[in-house]
């Protein structure tokens, strides 16, 4: 979703999406300076966060921790 900074209008381009836009211009006042607009939910993102902290947590640290210990006990 793409927003004019001048209108605050929101409207969808054509072509693929990047933070810098180079080629869209607003419908209704016909300005460039327009941003691509966030709207992922943050609430999603930390439940993703914290999804992949707990798989590279337990795939990747937990087998490494216990290995050092096992190797220091024996």
């Amino acid at each position: 979703m793409l927003e004019c900074k001048d209108c605050e209008l929101e409207f969808t381009g054509k072509g693929p999406k990047s933070d810098v836009i180079f080629e869209e211009f607003c419908p209704k006042c016909g300005s460039y300076e327009i941003f691509v607009k966030n709207s992922s939910n943050p609430i999603i993102k930390s439940i993703i966060g914290w999804t992949l902290l707990f798989l590279f947590v337990s795939a990747i640290l937990l087998p490494l921790i216990w290995y050092i210990l096992w190797y220091i006990l024996i």
